[in-house]
């Protein structure tokens, strides 16, 4: 991970802003794309698939899943780690991100607590849309991520 780290300090590795503005353009396209049957309109969301972007927000929570949790793949990966980010500009909703590194591969990065809310700023690939539905009901669809690296956000 730590080539990762020094491609991203150096801009080798280039990542934009995943803020307010690339939220609400991916929130409209995601609703004003109804007929299946057409091509896709989705120009942002087709766009951003495989690009770096950072996030910042809170680290709600991380939970590493196991062999009976991931599904077989042509890997053999056996374990990854599922972080849920509070972002800044997608407020109450929990941004998913995927990772082979557990938390103490990360720096500084503490564990959260339901008394202790841990700011992050996340470094990830946007991969696809995700649908889960939350302990209160309902359906919600997020961007979801591939983590690269997190570090604590200072500002």
């Amino acid at each position: 991970w730590k080539p990762v780290v020094a491609d991203l300090v150096s801009g080798a590795l280039p990542f934009e802003p995943f803020g307010r503005t690339e939220f609400q353009r991916w929130r409209r396209e995601l609703e004003a794309d109804q007929d299946q049957t057409a091509p896709d309109p989705r120009t942002f969301t087709l766009g951003a698939r495989s690009k770096v972007f950072a996030l910042r927000g809170y680290l709600a929570d991380v939970r590493a899943e196991d062999w009976d949790r991931i599904p077989d793949n042509p890997y053999d990966v056996d374990r990854r780690f599922t972080y849920w980010l509070i972002t800044d500009h997608y407020a109450h909703v929990g941004i998913l991100l995927h990772a082979a590194f557990p938390l103490t591969r990360f720096p500084g990065v503490e564990a959260p607590t339901p008394a202790k809310k841990v700011r992050v700023r996340a470094f990830a690939v946007f991969v696809r849309n995700f649908t889960y539905a939350p302990k209160e009901g309902g359906e919600l669809t997020t961007p979801a991520f591939q983590l690269l690296h997190l570090e604590p956000d200072v500002r």
